[in-house]
């Protein structure tokens, strides 16, 4: 069990709530929230088998530096969702942005955390037994070394340093969030995350934590509304960037352009309709999901999806599109 204290406060004692309000509620969660003098702060946290998720958002009214115990192995992922957050492990500062993961082994989780004054930080981490993760590794080669390392009984990492999870991995991840009891949904972001991890990763130039801030913003503008297409010097502007250096920082975080985040949205979008709702016409679909005619649509579904609509929507297979997986093809 995690212990959780600060300097002035000594141990935090959280209490029990009934539910607390998240922006995403893990279904089956307990609730539980604490308030000293300098924060606010509140989890959920689901206990499986195999795994739990814990969810964690501090509202910080000062400068804080919380300690993090727990007296057994732990092994997962740490996901920054909402500001970045500096860690210490003994002598070693470990910075991770918005966006970004860890995958590590710990013998004895044992570290500390910053937290600035005025900010709002949400985290999910989620924990894996080695019976579990040995499993899932035996199919992945970076994943097989990794577990290997683990059997060594020492601390050790994924990747070297914190790595951008892509919009891909933020999507599988959203859709475990959404679906914490469906174990394939577990293993399959386990997957997706040390892909991430093994993938070239684009160069990335000194980039500010508000035009990180400011990207996921965009993100969220794009994904929100997607029968529009703002032109890309509109999308800069909002994030505070020339256009050339937002498309490179888009593209740095997410692995995808402005442009392909959108048809990527869209047709994620239409495979939900076309699945949910099988009485509607694919020209109803195009306009329900930005395109300007039918022909748009049925060409750009085609060139993504490799068959064409009637045929994606006849597959025998299409139950298997409840997966995320299958929903997030890029």
């Amino acid at each position: 069990m995690f212990t959780i204290s600060t300097p002035n406060d000594g141990l935090i004692a959280f209490e029990e709530r009934d539910i607390i309000p998240f922006d995403v509620t893990i279904s089956g969660s307990n609730f539980y929230e604490a308030t000293i003098s300098t924060a606010h702060i509140k989890y959920q946290q689901l206990d499986q088998e195999n795994y739990s998720i814990r969810h964690s958002c501090y509202d910080i009214k000062d400068n804080l530096t919380l300690h993090i115990n727990l007296n057994e192995p732990w092994l997962g992922f740490r996901l920054i969702r909402k500001k970045g957050i500096r860690h210490f492990s003994g002598n070693k500062e470990i910075k991770m942005l918005q966006g970004q993961l860890n995958f590590a082994y710990c013998t004895n989780l044992d570290n500390s955390i910053e937290l600035l004054k005025g900010n709002e930080y949400d985290v999910l981490d989620l924990y894996i037994s080695p019976e579990m993760f040995y499993k899932i590794a035996t199919g992945d080669k970076l994943l097989k070394d990794f577990m290997e390392r683990v059997k060594l009984g020492k601390n050790v990492a994924l990747s070297e340093e914190p790595f951008w999870g892509n919009i891909k991995v933020l999507d599988t991840i959203d859709y475990l969030m959404r679906n914490p009891n469906n174990k394939m949904a577990v293993e399959e972001t386990l997957r997706q995350i040390a892909e991430a991890a093994a993938a070239p990763k684009p160069a990335m130039q000194y980039i500010t934590e508000q035009h990180i801030e400011n990207l996921f913003l965009v993100r969220d503008e794009i994904r929100n509304n997607l029968t529009v297409h703002t032109e890309i010097e509109e999308l800069a502007r909002k994030a505070q960037m020339n256009v050339t250096y937002f498309k490179q920082m888009f593209y740095g975080i997410f692995e995808l352009s402005p442009y392909q985040y959108l048809l990527y949205e869209r047709m994620k979008m239409a495979k939900e309709l076309l699945r949910n709702d099988p009485s509607l016409s694919f020209t109803n679909v195009a306009a329900l999901v930005g395109f300007s005619s039918y022909d748009n649509f049925q060409r750009a579904f085609s060139k993504k999806e490799g068959k064409s609509l009637t045929d994606w929507r006849n597959a025998n297979d299409l139950a298997a599109f409840i997966l995320s997986w299958e929903m997030l093809s890029a």
